[in-house]
């Protein structure tokens, strides 16, 4: 039998037993019904592109997803900033504080989305109230506890100590904050439903008498007290109310070698200066000191006629003709006859200075004393026999110089000079249509260190502004530290060896189109002498070139001995190989927006104002150079 017959005889055979079971029809098994083909999503649309809610408010939004007969049509919801609105799994969006959040729908398979811009909107009675600090800013002799609060009640406060802005995402505050040092605290409150507060801050320092240095009289020290408005030259001067009246007199009253005090009463006036000066003190640890005494302003000494307001040269009677050991502190020294705004105003006076130090010293203090329309200067005369050195010039102003080759202060040949937290402020020019030798030069600096080989100069946390053409001129080299420089044609020279670190740059500017050549340079290292050290350029921030010109560099050197390291420049016209390109968090911070933040007008005016109101007596840390350039610094991440 063949093998097809036998399967054939097979099948018949089952056919007529199944019929003989009982089965009056034949019944096969049925094959599986066919499983249909997937429709795969081809889009997904909401039914609004923007949606505007007011903060506390709901708005639906409603997903498509294409084409209708989609297989799987299910889809995700996310916003891109929770703290200002929130959706839920039904698009549902909900208003939580000021601002915009974009809410996005994504199909199952994560290859489609779309999305809708939102906008809340909140009122000011919706706004957390700012932090208030238990502390104000200020100069502290040891650590404090800082405790923040806000006035609504359930609000979160965040914190930052390290110059950012606060956020939401920022530390939350759980208690009394301690500041162990300089510190610039920042915080906001912020509160579901509201708008977040504005940022509140403040600077804090700690340690070293808040900064100023301390001098202390000595058991035998003579204290010699003068008033303009109250004294007598009857007087015996030796008490506060029984003072001398002239300057003269009560110059005549100090013992050279002696830790003398001289006190002049603030808010008096003389029209007289100091003069010259003769004396010694006893040693750096028991100085001859001249300051104030009682409350008010600086005194003032008006230093018109044809003299220095003070001077050193010509030899002293004891020390071998060297007047050490001495302070100046909190005094004022003013030449009306300088300012075009003054009734005293001669166009043509002649040629005083301030400070004029010629004589070879050891051991000079000048601190919290402001010099106006006249320039400081200390300069080791080539005839000197003995050294000038270990010259401090601590939170000082000097403001408002001009004329010929006019400096805010003048220095050549001093030894480890020191110039820290001062201020200079519009030297070496004047535009008033009185003045006729006001023009601005290359010749006028504000701090001009002159290229006489001095060593240890370290000019440190100093606040520069608009000098008629140098910022900071350190030609023997040295140290340029944490140095604010704004609208200055050239801001930071350094030669001869040196560091120049941590130092803001911003706004610069050209010289007048009728003085001498262009300019426009943040920081000049351009020097290859053999014979001088390398310097090292770091961690500067040179920003925002007023204008460009040819002749305009963020940072420039001619010498293979200048090692750059992590500096930042931005929008600075001619931009050289080493600019950072970003991205920046904040680049366009400036000392309008600084002053914005202390609370006061976002403008420059505003903020030299603040600066030159500083004084010992009214200090404000938030004004001083490290606490600025901290702010600008961070908005460059640094």
């Amino acid at each position: 039998m063949s093998r097809r017959f036998l399967i054939h005889t097979i099948s018949l055979m089952g056919v007529l037993l199944a019929l003989a079971c009982g089965g009056g029809s034949s019944k096969t098994a049925s094959a599986p019904a066919p499983v249909p083909t997937p429709v795969t999503v081809t889009g997904v649309a909401l039914n609004q592109a923007m949606l505007s809610l007011a903060v506390g408010g709901t708005g639906n939004l409603a997903a498509t997803v294409a084409p209708a007969e989609a297989t799987d049509k299910s889809v995700a919801w996310r916003t891109s900033d929770g703290t200002v609105a929130t959706v839920d799994s039904s698009g549902l969006v909900g208003g939580v504080k000021a601002g915009t959040a974009t809410i996005t729908v994504t199909t199952h398979d994560g290859a489609k989305t779309s999305t809708c811009l939102v906008t809340v909107t909140g009122s000011v009675a919706n706004t957390v109230g700012t932090p208030t600090f238990s502390l104000p800013s200020g100069g502290y002799a040891s650590a404090q506890s800082v405790v923040i609060s806000t006035a609504t009640a359930g609000a979160t406060i965040h914190y930052t100590t390290n110059g950012q802005a606060p956020t939401a995402n920022a530390a939350v505050y759980a208690g009394a904050i301690a500041i162990t040092q300089t510190t610039l605290l920042q915080a906001i409150a912020v509160k579901a439903g509201w708008t977040d507060s504005p940022v509140a801050s403040a600077t804090y320092t700690i340690g070293g008498n808040a900064g100023w240095t301390s001098v202390q009289p000595s058991a035998d020290s003579r204290m010699i007290y003068v008033s303009a408005s109250g004294g007598s030259d009857g007087n015996d001067g030796l008490h506060e109310n029984t003072p001398l009246k002239s300057l003269v007199a009560a110059k005549a009253k100090l013992r050279d070698g002696y830790p003398d005090w001289l006190l002049l009463k603030k808010g008096d006036t003389w029209n007289e200066g100091i003069g010259q000066w003769l004396w010694s003190g006893r040693s750096a640890a028991e100085p001859m000191v001249v300051s104030s005494y009682g409350s008010g302003a600086r005194p003032v000494m008006i230093t018109n006629g044809g003299q220095d307001g003070i001077y050193a040269f010509g030899g002293g009677p004891s020390h071998n003709q060297v007047m050490s050991h001495v302070c100046f502190i909190g005094l004022d020294l003013y030449r009306s006859e300088r300012d075009p705004d003054s009734l005293a105003f001669n166009a043509s006076p002649g040629d005083t200075q301030a400070v004029n130090w010629l004589e070879g010293s050891v051991n000079l203090l000048f601190e919290d004393c402001r010099f106006r329309f006249a320039q400081v200067t200390f300069q080791r005369d080539a005839a000197a026999a003995y050294p000038l050195k270990n010259v401090r010039l601590r939170r000082c102003h000097f403001l408002d110089t001009y004329g010929d080759h006019a400096q805010g202060t003048y220095i050549q040949g001093v030894d480890d000079l020191l110039i820290e937290g001062c201020i200079t402020d519009h030297t070496g020019w004047n535009t008033s249509p009185k003045v006729h030798d006001g023009q601005p030069s290359m010749f006028n600096q504000s701090l001009y260190i002159q290229e006489t080989r001095a060593t240890g100069a370290i000019v440190r946390d100093n606040i520069v502004l608009r000098p008629a053409c140098g910022g900071i001129q350190l030609r023997p080299g040295g140290v340029v530290e944490d140095n604010l420089v704004v609208r200055a044609p050239i801001a930071i020279l350094c030669a001869f060896g040196g560091t120049v670190l941590n130092n803001v740059v911003l706004q610069g500017t050209d010289l007048s189109p009728d003085s001498e050549g262009h300019r426009g340079w943040g920081i000049d290292v351009n020097f290859d002498d053999p014979t001088s050290t390398s310097v090292l350029c770091s961690r500067n921030v040179v920003a925002h070139l007023d204008g460009s010109n040819d002749n305009s560099h963020s940072i420039m050197s001619l010498s293979a001995r200048v090692t750059y390291d992590h500096n930042i420049v931005y929008q600075w016209g001619v931009q050289p190989a080493f600019e950072t390109p970003g991205p920046f968090l904040d680049g366009n911070r400036s000392v309008a927006s600084y002053n914005q933040l202390q609370g006061g007008p976002g403008t420059l005016d505003a903020f030299i104002s603040e600066v030159r109101a500083q004084s010992k007596d009214h200090w404000q840390d938030a004004y001083t150079a490290h606490a600025v350039n901290t702010y600008i610094r961070a908005g460059f991440g640094m």
